[in-house]
């Protein structure tokens, strides 16, 4: 992905640290994530660009869809929590209260599963109801 630097750095303390300190990333200005997936830092690069968490709004009765689309809010939350992003992390937990809040779907075995392997129990993700 290409992007832009200060604004990539306005958003995310990581890239700041990571594009601006002592690290080998800020002379090369290459930061690279391969443990992260693409579609996630996709749909990360368009709530930046945004400010609109993009999700499949599903019909509450597809519940596949919508456990999947849990699933992907998670993830994408990580990775701004990884990225250090807080707007964004503020307004993926808004989209997943709202999703929850009004559907019959809680997140699947392995979505609760990921939220906990991957933040610390005060994280946010770990307060919604399962």
């Amino acid at each position: 992905f290409w992007v832009h630097e200060k604004f990539i750095c306005q958003k995310s303390a990581f890239f700041r640290a990571a594009l601006n300190g002592y690290w080998k990333e800020s002379e090369a200005k290459v930061v690279k994530l391969p443990e992260d997936n693409p579609e996630d830092f996709n749909t990360y690069l368009a709530l930046m660009h945004t400010d609109v968490v993009h999700h499949a709004h599903c019909n509450e009765d597809d519940t596949q869809t919508m456990s999947e689309d849990l699933h992907r809010l998670c993830s994408l939350y990580l990775l701004a929590d990884k990225l250090q992003d807080y707007k964004s992390m503020n307004a993926i937990i808004e989209v997943l209260v709202s999703d929850l809040n009004q559907s019959r779907v809680i997140p699947a075995t392995y979505t609760v599963y990921m939220v906990y392997r991957g933040s610390p129990t005060s994280s946010p993700p770990w307060k919604l109801p399962v």
